[in-house]
């Protein structure tokens, strides 16, 4: 029925098969949230407004426009992942007593035969005391706002690994914000904290080409990865020889929060960092946006989080900040807002309503703010 290409599923058709064409009204969702990996329940859903799809045809439509999609043979969900929709669609299929069709099931053989530490569960390629067998998958998500149709794919793994190898809903509700005003970023020097695994970086590279933008975060691991999505998506990497306002492009730098002012390390490349001599901390380069999603979670470096945000704004008074906060625990939501305080920082909740939603995430849990100096 099938056969394995690069150690992902390739299905053939069948001889002599011949498939009438269905329509698929819901189906580019559902392309979508199998190569962002939403729970399977809500892709499943989705499948069932499609009033045919428990017939031959749209079983048929969905392997060939779903499971052997491009970019996800390229760049797979993990293995449990798409077991998990395959089984939870051929047994709706079963239920109401229809006929199963023979590349889904095939598809659904293979993979359930095929040996998780090689198909699709890689050994972990970051180093430093993570599990060797943690896997790695991958999300790719629309950029919307640039001229030509493009995506982005980001490597990440299971969020217990690490909090910064997972897409969360607060980087999702950024890159709304910023897709919905792109040129505002044209020519400017811009830096996240905590980035994560890059996406922001990324869609400002595709978006506004001329902007120089500074990702950062803490960990060695974290910023490896960082760099791997970077070539992965061919963005243009800065260069850090010439003076920053002459910089285009994507610059990895580890930024610890609790020592904001002592001199970074840029991160050259997967596996390498490097010290520029000369080179100032980064709160004392001019930085016009400063962008950090999901960092209020740990109490531990709320204090820090809120000192390096004041100082990179006593340093570039036009800087515009924003945070995007997923409300967790309101007790460290209160610190944070005390911290604001004592750092003489101000918030105001941002005006979203212009948004369009781009992405599918709890919106309800994730708000915007401004944050600013006081007078």
């Amino acid at each position: 029925i099938g056969f394995c290409l690069n150690r992902h599923l390739f299905i053939a058709p069948l001889r002599g098969s011949f498939v009438m064409p269905v329509a698929t009204a819901h189906l580019p969702t559902v392309l979508e949230w199998y190569r962002q990996q939403e729970p399977c329940s809500l892709v499943l859903d989705k499948l069932k407004e499609e009033p045919q799809y428990l017939t031959l045809d749209f079983q048929q439509t969905f392997v060939d426009t779903v499971l052997n999609d491009p970019v996800t043979v390229k760049f797979p969900p993990t293995l449990a992942y798409r077991r998990k929709l395959l089984k939870d669609y051929i047994a709706a299929i079963e239920e109401n007593e229809c006929e199963v069709n023979d590349d889904l099931l095939g598809a659904y053989l293979e993979w359930m035969a095929e040996n998780s530490a090689t198909g699709g569960n890689q050994p972990n390629p970051l180093m430093d005391g993570m599990d060797s067998h943690t896997a790695p998958s991958y999300k790719t998500y629309p950029i919307v706002g640039g001229n030509t149709p493009d995506t982005l794919t980001v490597r990440v793994f299971p969020p217990f690994s690490q909090v910064g190898l997972a897409v969360w809903p607060a980087n999702l509700a950024l890159m709304e914000w910023i897709s919905s005003s792109p040129e505002q970023f044209q020519h400017k020097h811009v830096v996240e904290l905590g980035t994560g695994v890059g996406l922001i970086g990324l869609l400002l590279n595709k978006l506004c080409p001329t902007t120089y933008v500074t990702l950062t975060d803490y960990l060695t691991t974290v910023t490896a990865n960082m760099q791997h999505n970077i070539t992965l998506n061919s963005c243009q990497r800065a260069d850090l020889t010439i003076p920053v306002d002459q910089r285009r492009g994507i610059g990895v730098e580890i930024l610890d929060w609790m020592q904001p002012t002592k001199p970074g390390r840029h991160v050259a490349t997967e596996n390498e960092d490097i010290v520029i001599d000369g080179m100032c901390a980064l709160v004392e380069e001019q930085t016009d946006f400063l962008l950090a999603a999901d960092v209020i979670y740990d109490r531990e470096v709320i204090a820090g989080l809120c000192n390096t945000m004041s100082l990179f704004l006593k340093n570039s008074p036009q800087c515009v900040c924003v945070v995007v906060v997923t409300l967790r625990n309101q007790e460290t939501f209160k610190y944070f807002q005390q911290q604001c305080g004592d750092y003489n920082l101000a918030a105001r909740v941002m005006d979203c309503s212009g948004i369009p939603d781009l992405y599918n995430y709890p919106r309800s849990e994730v708000t915007l703010y401004n944050l600013y100096l006081k007078e």
